[in-house]
This record gives C-alpha cells, structure tokens and sequence, in this order.
C-alpha cells in the first residue's frame, strides 16, 4: 500500500538524519546530516528508478520487440508495488541499492528457476506469477549481510563474462 511504502521512505530518511546527527555529535560537525538526508533521497531516486528502468526494459523487449501476450493478464514484469518497495529500501541504504540490482536479478533468477521446477513436480498446481517481494527480501538482506562477498563474486562474474564475450568479438574478427 502506498501509505506503508511513502512512511517507508519517511522512516528511511528520517534514521539517516538521526545518524547524521549522531555523527555530527561526535565529530563536531553537523553538516553530515544534510549529507545525510542527501543521501537517502539519492538512494530513493537509485532504488526506485533503477528498477522502474529495469522494469521498462524487460516490458518493452518482451511485450514489443518479441510482441508476446501477457502473462495471466499481467503486462508487466515489475510492478509499481516493486519499484516502491526498492525506493523505500534506498532510504534506508543511500546511493549502495544501486549495487543491489545486478545481485536481486541474480536471486530473482534462481528462484524463478526454483519456481518452475516446483510448478513442474507440482503439475500445474502453482501460479505462473511469482510474488517478488519475498525476491527483494532475500537479495537486500543478503547484500547488506555479504556485501564484500558479493562485490567480490560481481567482479570475478562480470571480469569472466566480458574476457568471454571479448574472446568472442577477437574470434570472430
């Protein structure tokens, strides 16, 4: 619901002035709670758009380039209850959510697999729609729990995908 997400977003904001001014106490220098505040606003604008252009790439390659009919009568792959719940999550978390995209595509994928094969064993009984938010959960929780990790795991996975695709091109030349 929109009030929740809005409030979300309020609380979002809110707790990083209150860590600015935590900050600023200690460091003498209260400027940091702007900074603050910026911070979350970027993270909102970050979270949110980020998957609101996502959303709009999937939509528009799948349902104009490749010209399929909806899904269940849903013509969208992420809805505006998504982007929402991402803007909210950068409040809280600053500009970093941006980061957390490439990582949620990965889960989002795992678990659509795991989906269909427990639709498949299940013969029909499950939804084609998988709810997402469960997905946002999972992936923001474990990006804030194993960002390292996962920054690590990014780098060596999009590092190996582009020397496999260059080795492409060269070949090809």
């Amino acid at each position: 619901e929109d009030r929740q997400t809005f409030l979300m977003m309020g609380v979002g904001i809110f707790a990083n002035i209150l860590i600015g001014l935590q900050i600023g106490r200690m460091q003498g220098n209260y400027s940091i709670v702007f900074q603050r505040a910026i911070f979350s606003i970027i993270g909102i604008l970050f979270g949110g758009g980020a998957l609101y252009l996502f959303g709009a790439i999937l939509n528009f390659l799948y349902f104009r380039v490749l010209k399929k009919p909806p899904i269940e009568g849903h013509a969208e792959f992420i809805g505006g209850g998504d982007v929402k719940l991402m803007a909210g999550v950068g409040a809280f978390i600053g500009p970093q959510v941006f980061f957390v995209l490439p990582f949620w595509i990965c889960v989002s994928i795992a678990l659509a697999i795991i989906h269909v094969i427990i639709s498949k064993v299940a013969k029909g009984k499950f939804s084609s729609n998988i709810p997402s938010s469960p997905i946002h959960f999972i992936a923001i929780v474990s990006f804030l729990f194993y960002q390292a990790q996962i920054f690590d795991f990014m780098t060596v996975f999009f590092s190996f995908a582009i020397l496999i695709y260059s080795a492409r091109v060269f070949s090809n030349a």
